[in-house]
């Protein structure tokens, strides 16, 4: 129950903040003009790139996602962005159009979420015309070897999960311990996050119970709620751990 109310109500505004980034968004404005013909972007998501596609260039948008939710937003934006977008409820696995019918096909930040990565290249290949382009952005392993070869001390480990759990004893967190009876040491983190198109900042609150040990992590998010994750994201945190503690 609580993990389909979280990937319902929760996941989508929060990978909708998270993939908004400038960073992020930086990637999407050099990479996403490029596209032109019949289009299909694989987990087109809350519809992040929309506002980067050269409209004059667009035979036909399709955008894919399995997230009901997600397409939902994507209308939105879609909308907001004055474009026809014709959505597939669907994984890229099985993609319901025909055969050599894709000009471009457009996968930003998706192909690490996907279950089955080779099988939906396959589909995707399936449905490429043969002179067909495929602009591709991904997370990656650093280019720099000593990044990766970073170590991170368990001392500084230990730094920060004593940090986390101080948020919640005497910090910005601590109205969680509040009204619930014998629940377990929690700890946690209050934030905001920018809105990705100037509106107002989001708040989130993440925590994990017991501290020392945890069973249960928890993230809550409110979009566009300006005050912080204490005032706004923190108590829908604590609902679910009331829940929680209750069925033991």
């Amino acid at each position: 129950m609580i993990k389909k109310a979280y990937e319902k109500y929760v996941l989508p505004k929060l990978l909708d903040a998270c993939c908004s980034t400038k960073p992020v968004s930086y990637q999407r404005a050099k990479v996403v003009p490029n596209a032109s013909g019949n289009i299909l972007e694989i987990g087109i998501g809350s519809g992040l790139n929309l506002p980067y596609y050269s409209k004059s260039k667009i035979t036909k948008l399709y955008g894919l996602d399995p997230s009901e939710e997600l397409c939902e937003m994507a209308n939105k934006n879609a909308s907001k962005h004055s474009m026809d977008v014709e959505m597939l409820i669907s994984g890229a696995e099985e993609i319901e159009l025909p055969k050599d019918s894709i000009d471009t096909v457009v996968m930003t930040y998706t192909l690490c979420t996907i279950p089955n990565p080779t099988d939906a290249l396959k589909e995707i290949k399936r449905v490429m015309k043969v002179d067909a382009k495929m602009l591709f952005c991904e997370h990656g392993t650093a280019p720099d070897k000593n990044i990766i070869k970073i170590d991170i001390d368990s001392k500084n480990i230990q730094l920060i999960k004593s940090g986390l759990r101080k948020v919640v004893e005497s910090g910005t967190g601590v109205s969680i311990n509040y009204g619930v009876s014998n629940l377990p040491p929690v700890s946690g983190k209050t934030g905001t996050a920018e809105d990705g198109e100037g509106g107002l900042d989001h708040a989130w609150f993440v925590c994990f119970t017991p501290s020392e040990k945890s069973e249960l992590l928890v993230v809550a998010f409110a979009q566009n709620t300006p005050g912080g994750g204490s005032v706004h994201a923190l108590p829908m945190a604590k609902e679910i751990l009331k829940v929680w503690n209750e069925k033991g």
